[in-house]
């Protein structure tokens, strides 16, 4: 696989990651507040304090967004190739090795490719620049079309557009 497609697989993957884990947090939220609500108002029982339920699953909800957000936020920038995506994939997947083994093999795979091959993708020009003027890296490559303009191939010579037929 060629580096962009690396990219591209590594950011729906970090984006699937945060989406499932969005939805088992919905599900559990919603499947939990029926549950929490029939052991307040089950007969005979003293009614344990509902306001210390909601703040438990408040903390937890919070907790959890913390763990998706990062991911959500890094298979974005991955996939939209923003500047910052990279250092947001390494938060990402320090944050994914926790869950184990899925977490586990998608951080392992999201190290791989942005310490390695993916790292230059994401490579600030303006450092690239200022390394070269400290004499820390060689000079940067110089696109093709600014070497074909200094050759003066790039010279055009104005003609002028054809002339319709006369149909008359």
């Amino acid at each position: 696989m060629t580096t962009d497609e690396h990219n591209k697989t590594l950011g729906i993957l970090q984006l699937v990651y945060g989406g499932l884990h969005s939805l088992l947090l919905v599900l559990a939220v919603v499947f939990t507040i029926p549950v929490i609500y029939t052991l307040i108002n089950e007969p005979g029982r003293s009614a344990p304090p509902f306001g210390f339920f909601l703040l438990a699953i408040g903390v937890g909800a919070l907790v959890s967004l913390l763990f998706i957000l990062p991911s959500l936020v890094a298979g974005y920038g991955l996939l939209k190739r923003k500047t910052w995506a990279r250092k947001a994939g390494i938060v990402a997947a320090i944050l994914m090795a926790l869950n184990i083994p899925f977490g586990t093999a998608l951080a392992a795979y999201s190290f791989w490719f942005l310490s390695g091959r993916g790292a230059q993708l994401y490579v600030d020009e303006s450092a690239r620049f200022a390394r070269y003027a400290l004499g820390d890296a060689p000079p940067p490559p110089i696109s093709d079309w600014v070497e074909n303009d200094r050759r003066g191939e790039r010279e055009q010579v104005y003609a002028p557009p054809a002339q319709p037929p006369d149909w008359r």
